[in-house]
């Protein structure tokens, strides 16, 4: 978004591994993540990876699957996690 310079690499591991390295670089042990979209994806992955790293997860606008499914199956998946 913007005319901000992008890195090549935009995997999940690429940007929870700089969330790391920043916490790291501030002696923040353990830390809960507040993510928007890509970043709460970015925060669901990192707490499944860094168990030990991320104490909790606030997650807005976003889902634990991936969002390129067709319409049809991406309702019916909604369906089936609202009724877990």
């Amino acid at each position: 978004h913007g005319d901000s310079e992008h890195h090549p690499d935009m995997s999940y591991r690429s940007l929870y591994t700089d969330i790391i390295h920043w916490m790291d670089s501030q002696g923040i042990k353990k830390a809960s993540i507040i993510g928007h979209s890509l970043g709460g994806k970015t925060g669901m992955v990192a707490a499944t990876e860094l168990p030990d790293r991320i104490k909790s997860v606030i997650c807005i606008d976003a889902l634990p699957f991936d969002y390129r499914w067709s319409k049809a199956a991406r309702h019916s998946d909604l369906v089936k996690l609202v009724e877990l």
